[in-house]
């Protein structure tokens, strides 16, 4: 299970809409990894805490480093 950090992350429902925006903060990280086969991403911004969301299986997912 290796976390990595990216730039951005678009998630899609089945039909290819977009359902979630994330983009790394400015103070903070956006990072994605992969834990008992879902996929778990965290957006941590430096004073409000850590966001996590788990995708669902149907959902896609486009990330940018």
């Amino acid at each position: 299970m290796s976390t990595e950090s990216y730039e951005r992350i678009d998630i899609n429902d089945r039909d290819g809409k977009s359902k979630l925006k994330l983009e790394r903060p400015l103070f903070g990280d956006l990072t994605m990894s992969h834990e008992g086969g879902r996929t778990v991403i965290q957006k941590t911004v430096w004073l409000s805490g850590t966001t996590t969301y788990v995708t669902a299986p149907d959902e896609s997912i486009k990330a940018e480093k």
